[in-house]
């Protein structure tokens, strides 16, 4: 075994460079400003969610709504900028016209960074079964203007005819 940690090791190393480290560092000091922000923009932009009628549920856990939502208030002071959006009853094809459709978003799992992602989902659950069907679609709220974001989104909701 000892042979196989030792070639990993001589090829993708065991440490972290000093320019990633040196990146880190510089971004430390800083990450409280955008972390408001994502969480700011991101329960501003869900509760705009809300307030369509073709969205049947807004998944943000700063958000009573929302299931466990006391563990999250137990753990956390705060949010980012992730949430889950559960439309009205659609097609498949219609939840991938509306995200290809969004012009401001991109598509991914890249939750980490400054932009805003969109990403059509259809959760698994071993434990419990999933209630609402494959009409999930999951937003990260990044440092775009909302205005901009909403009207984005706004051009895209008459695609989902339910």
């Amino acid at each position: 075994m000892g042979v196989k940690i030792r070639q990993t090791t001589f090829s993708f190393g065991d440490k972290s460079g000093s320019q990633e480290v040196f990146l880190a560092l510089r971004g430390l000091r800083t990450l409280k400003m955008p972390m408001e922000h994502f969480d700011l923009a991101g329960r501003d932009m869900a509760e705009w969610f809300g307030r369509q009628p073709k969205v049947k549920t807004v998944l943000h856990p700063a958000f009573a709504s929302c299931p466990e939502h006391a563990n999250w208030k137990r753990d956390f002071t705060g949010a980012a900028g992730l949430f889950g959006i559960v439309f009205q009853p659609c097609s498949d094809a219609q939840i991938r016209a509306f995200v290809e459709a969004l012009h401001h978003f991109g598509i991914g799992v890249s939750w980490g960074g400054y932009e805003s992602l969109v990403l059509p989902v259809k959760p698994v659950r071993n434990a419990t079964p999933w209630p609402e069907g494959d009409q999930l679609v999951r937003f990260n709220i990044g440092l775009e203007d909302l205005d901009t974001l909403k009207a984005d989104v706004a051009a895209a909701l008459p695609l989902l005819n339910t």
